[in-house]
């Protein structure tokens, strides 16, 4: 429970921040049932984006464009999803079903003009792995496995869409898919190896390391047919794409065969295998793919109810990330650089809608693909409706063109898959720079990437993001914070002595006059700061700016993070540490906290050495008045942060006690943002003026009995220096409380917009805290004894609740 030293702000205009979060997630609540009626069209429209493009659909300036992208891509899904198929360990019927699928029904549902939806290389490649585990002999056949995933990981994106949780998605960072998808092309370029070289007998579901071990065991088994026509297919698909590179700007004709340089690879090659096993095709000279089914998959259940996905979660889980992150990765990518906007719930919708739907009618799981949503993008799409005629083609493909496809060479589709994937493969640039970003991302992505490559995409995923949350915490947990000292030449300006440009550290010394104050320098080359903090070799435009630290006794700190439970500790420690290292602790305080297990004594060495390189004295540092927080960037506290705050300031008050002062210590705030001021209004954090001591305490009354007004001397800064002038003492106690009430000493607003401002004000209530004192210390003592009767007569509540605490 959140306690203070002082009465917080209850009351009805300031209510509890339960109360308010309760009675305003009730009228929202209320509101969505009342307006649901009405706002039912609207939210219709939103999960049937077709309603809005459709009527707004300029048929004569984007047919062209939707009609010419949608066959490119249609004829490339073709020869992708035969040989996708086979990656996932199921018929290249298969891959076909999916494709059309996903095309015809994301064009009405989807909010991205370029993503078309079927199946990839790292989705087809978790999917062969579930179906090797689960597709056993005498179970489930690869089909009813590959189906029912769709179906189930289908359905958690759909319930993730339909209640808009895609912030879920922003926990799985770039690194970690960095590394995974390459972990994962690496994987299917592997298992294709016995294939493209002809080599039968080899298992390609188990890992990649024993693939290429039972591939190199076997390569005197190796058909010299299959690795010529792998060797010359994957030959063709490379020069292609590299004349593309080269003179594509020049040649349209270039970049429209790398366009459909998959499907022209298919057809020349199935046209050669055609002519050399013609005449003998039940003992083939070359491995092709035989028959395949003509026609469409008839609409039947999933086949594997709810026992096999409880089963088998973890695999669903994983299936549905990977296909949710691919696809949001690939929309935005592409939205980005079309300058239109993609809502990452629907997306998550039309992924889900379309793989539970899909999955009735033989389509294994399907997501966004990267490479036919770039030549989609590249061939003028205008609209969604590119996705309908590609789905058409795809169907053409089922219904009339299957008695072709028994002559594809099974090398031609390896190579064809070692083609694609190859574009998923990152180089070592982007490593190099997770490198030089940040250590962390760069191990989570190597992590990722090994695991996978080694054991398994699940494994991969879950690893490199669970190291990612573990950092992310940490960060939380450990936040930055800084001290902050003045520029003498900037007025308002403050930076950190952790600047990259500074020098010289925190050496302490003294000014003319006599203030301690830490000077370090940093250089600026015009407008640029230098971050080695060296002269530049001209020696021209060089500025040099002088810190100065706040005035002696307050401390400036800024906190880089939120407030809360995990990082208050911390943030408390380095806190009482900043304040053993510049401001003195007396004897009394030292002598109260020397327990067995605690030398404070000897920690306030330890750190005042390290910091200021020699054994520094209590009576060379000033006492502690004031710790000013900037608190920029701190955007959110909980419970845990108030708590750590009410202790703050009664520890620290007791380390601010000296024999001219008596008992002075504020905290002060700076730049605070509205959430977090609101809860510090409402904890009373805003009030809290430092109890004093007892003969002060009835400050109030004494003022009564001597004179109506106090008149004290406040010195304002003007720049050059200081004026005199006179101020009215206003009443020192709170409203409501009466004569016998803890007065207050100061105004007790303690939030400012500067720094500056606040260490001005810490200053005017330090020196009407001495004025008070010497006041007090000149009232006659039969006037205090009077004073101290009278009070007497009027118990307060705790002499109440104690009576025989009274008489003391």
């Amino acid at each position: 429970m959140v306690q203070s030293g002082t009465q917080s702000l209850w009351n009805d205009s300031n209510e509890a921040d339960s109360v308010r979060v309760l009675r305003q997630s009730w009228h929202s609540t209320r509101d969505w049932f009342k307006s649901f009626p009405r706002k039912f069209p609207h939210y219709s429209r939103e999960k049937l984006p077709a309603l809005k493009w459709i009527p707004r659909y300029d048929f004569k300036k984007w047919i062209i464009g939707d009609l010419i992208a949608g066959i490119t891509v249609g004829i490339m899904v073709v020869p992708q999803g035969l040989a996708y198929a086979k990656v996932a360990n199921l018929p290249v019927q298969y891959g076909l079903y999916s494709a059309y699928l996903g095309s015809l029904l994301y064009c009405f549902i989807g909010t991205s003009k370029d993503i078309n939806l079927g199946p990839t290389a790292v989705l087809s490649l978790i999917t062969g792995q579930i179906v090797a585990e689960f597709a056993v002999e005498g179970g489930p056949t690869p089909a009813e496995v590959a189906t029912a995933a769709a179906f189930f990981s289908g359905l958690i994106a759909l319930i993730l869409g339909t209640f808009k949780l895609g912030i879920i998605l922003d926990f799985f960072p770039a690194p970690v898919l960095a590394g995974y998808t390459t972990g994962a092309a690496i994987n299917i370029a592997v298992s294709q190896l016995p294939k493209f070289l002809g080599i039968p007998g080899v298992n390609n579901r188990q890992a990649s390391y024993l693939v290429i071990k039972d591939t190199f065991k076997n390569i005197t088994h190796i058909s010299w047919r299959d690795l010529l026509f792998g060797i010359t297919s994957f030959a063709m698909l490379y020069g292609i794409e590299q004349g593309r590179k080269r003179w594509g700007n020049k040649r349209k004709w270039l970049q429209i065969l790398s366009n459909a340089r998959f499907s022209v690879t298919v057809i020349i090659f199935t046209i050669i295998a055609f002519l050399v096993v013609r005449n003998d095709t039940a003992k083939p000279l070359l491995s092709i793919i035989k028959t395949v089914p003509k026609g469409l998959y008839p609409p039947t259940n999933p086949g594997l109810g709810e026992s096999w996905v409880l089963k088998n979660l973890g695999h669903v889980i994983t299936l549905t990330l990977a296909s949710v992150l691919e696809h949001i990765a690939i929309s935005k990518a592409l939205a980005r650089k079309g300058q239109y906007f993609v809502s990452s719930d629907q997306e998550l919708f039309a992924i889900g809608f379309t793989n539970v739907i899909g999955s009735c009618f033989g389509a294994a799981p399907i997501t966004g693909s990267f490479s036919r949503s770039a030549v989609s993008a590249q061939s003028g799409v205008n609209s969604p409706l590119g996705g309908l005629f590609t789905g058409v083609i795809v169907i053409i493909s089922l219904l009339f063109l299957t008695p072709i496809f028994f002559y594809i060479p099974e090398s031609t589709l390896s190579a064809i898959i070692i083609g694609a994937v190859l574009n998923l493969i990152l180089t070592y640039d982007v490593f190099i720079n997770l490198w030089r970003i940040s250590l962390l991302d760069f191990v989570a992505a190597v992590i990722s990437l090994v695991l996978t490559v080694f054991i398994s995409v699940e494994v991969g995923i879950a690893a490199g993001t669970g190291l990612a949350l573990v950092v992310l915490l940490y960060r939380v947990a450990r936040p930055d914070w800084n001290r902050l000292h003045g520029i003498r030449q900037k007025p308002n300006v403050y930076v950190t002595v952790k600047y990259p440009g500074l020098h010289s550290g925190d050496n302490d010394s003294a000014d003319d006059d006599g203030t301690s104050s830490t000077v370090s320098s940093f250089y600026s080359h015009s407008n640029l700061v230098s971050r080695s903090g060296r002269e530049s070799k001209t020696g021209k435009n060089l500025l040099v700016y002088e810190l100065v630290s706040p005035p002696p006794g307050i401390l400036v700190i800024r906190v880089e993070e939120a407030l809360v439970f995990p990082n208050m500790e911390f943030f408390q420690t380095q806190v009482y540490e900043e304040v053993y290292k510049y401001t003195s602790v007396p004897p009394s305080i030292v002598n109260k906290n020397k327990l067995w297990s605690d030398d404070l004594e000897g920690r306030i060495k330890r750190l005042r050495k390290e910091t200021h390189g020699r054994d520094v004295k209590d009576d060379e540092l000033p006492p502690l008045k004031a710790i000013v927080f900037d608190f920029c960037a701190v955007n959110n506290m909980d419970s845990s942060g108030l708590q750590g705050l009410f202790d703050l300031h009664s520890i620290l008050q007791e380390e601010g006690r000296d024999n001219s002062t008596n008992v002075f210590f504020e905290i002060h705030f700076v730049a605070v943002q509205s959430k977090v001021l609101r809860l510090i209004e409402l904890s009373g954090i805003s009030r809290p003026i430092v109890p004093i001591t007892p003969h002060l305490g009835r400050l109030n009354n004494i003022k009564k009995r001597l004179s109506d007004e106090y008149r004290v001397i406040r010195s304002t800064e003007d720049g050059e220096g200081g004026e005199m002038e006179e101020v009215q003492l206003q009443s020192l106690e709170r409203p409501g409380e009466s004569d016998a009430g803890e007065a207050l000493i100061t105004d007790p607003t303690i939030i400012h917009l500067t720094i500056d401002e606040a260490i001005q004000a810490i200053e005017y209530r330090y020196r009407l805290f001495q004025i008070h004192k010497e006041e007090m210390a000149a009232v006659p003592i039969s006037i205090q004894s009077e004073e101290s009767t009278d009070v007497e007569e009027v118990p307060s509540k705790e002499e109440e609740k104690n009576p025989s605490d009274a008489s003391v």
